[in-house]
């Protein structure tokens, strides 16, 4: 429901703050969400995770044009295809770490990720 929520809420917050405080609010809800899952509060890590990705769809899509005018759906596919394949590939890479009992590298892995992605989209 919050994915859906921040998918709405996105083009409201992105008239008035920018595509670029958006990007940093769907960083930081996805950090947050890390962080709750790691303390075992899976429900609002869940409902952060989706705040963030539906916030952050917005300027996801929008990047990549500005980026590279050249050749702006290219560059959209290819984002969508690095996504995808993120998607695809975390399940197998958590199977690994409960596998070695070692399940809270990923949430503090993608926790530290999170910020620092919020510390680059806000320079």
């Amino acid at each position: 429901m919050l994915a859906i929520g921040g998918s709405m809420l996105g083009a409201t917050l992105a008239s008035i703050a920018g595509l670029r405080i958006m990007l940093v609010v769907a960083c930081l809800s996805a950090s947050a969400s890390q962080l709750c899952l790691l303390t075992g509060h899976l429900h609002i890590g869940t409902a952060l995770l989706g705040f963030g990705f539906g916030l952050g769809a917005a300027p996801l899509n929008a990047y990549p044009s500005r980026l590279f005018p050249g050749s702006p759906s290219a560059a959209l596919v290819a984002l969508h295809a690095v996504m995808g394949l993120g998607l695809s590939l975390g399940p197998i890479f958590v199977g690994g770490l409960i596998a070695r009992d070692a399940w809270s590298t990923y949430p503090s892995f993608t926790l530290a990720l999170g910020v620092v992605a919020a510390l680059a989209a806000a320079r």
